[in-house]
């Protein structure tokens, strides 16, 4: 019931607020290890389904994990959902991350090139705390790979609704404009977090938009 009322009741990432203003908030965050999967398009296409499911299914959503797990080796190793869930797109020809229009761990978070002929996104899902690099299930699918985000500063917008790419740029915008004014340094491209499944109501959903600064 809590997740039909938009209740966050999975773990998710620790973090430290630094510093606040009146619509924002700036946060250190410690290292994560997360699965990743990389997909053709741009991060708010309609094809979001199949990385999805692909990781959905490498840690057991849909029945036995698709992992290899020295605990588990025959079964495989059930891993908790946590929020956010986390997407990008990028430019395929540079090894840039090219901005995120903002687009579920919780939150989910994307972001979307304006650059080159071709979008390629990634959806990652943010592993419990206790993983490491060294400890984490190995997928049994290779469209999946494991990778460890380093510490990071983040500034940080909340908002509530659907995540449509006009209201996640509008909202980059006053976060931009709110941490220059606060006289802090954007550092490089903006995240959009998802927190909640696709049938919460559009008014119990919790998104925000992340923008890296120093």
């Amino acid at each position: 019931m809590g997740l039909v009322l938009g209740r966050v009741t999975v773990e998710q990432p620790k973090y430290t607020v630094v510093s606040s203003g009146a619509n924002y908030e700036v946060r250190e965050y410690p290292p994560a290890v997360v699965a990743e999967v990389k997909y053709e398009g741009a991060a708010y296409g309609k094809n979001q389904s199949d990385p999805f499911r692909t990781l959905a299914k490498y840690i057991g959503v849909f029945g036995n994990p698709e992992n290899e797990s020295k605990s588990k080796p025959e079964s495989g190793e059930k891993i908790a959902m946590t929020a956010p869930v986390i997407t990008e797109t990028s430019d395929p020809t540079s090894d840039k991350v090219d901005g995120e229009k903002i687009a579920m761990t919780a939150p989910v978070i994307t972001a979307d090139s304006s650059s080159g002929s071709k979008k390629e996104s990634i959806m990652q899902f943010v592993l419990p705390e206790k993983y490491t690099m060294e400890n984490a299930p190995k997928p049994k699918d290779s469209r999946v790979s494991i990778k460890e985000l380093p510490a990071r500063k983040l500034g940080v917008i909340k908002f509530s609704g659907n995540t449509t790419e006009e209201l996640t740029a509008q909202k980059e915008k006053a976060l931009r404009e709110a941490l220059e004014e606060a006289g802090l340094t954007v550092t490089g491209t903006p995240t959009l977090a998802r927190y909640n499944p696709p049938f919460v109501p559009w008014f119990l959903k919790t998104n925000e938009v992340f923008l890296p600064v120093e």
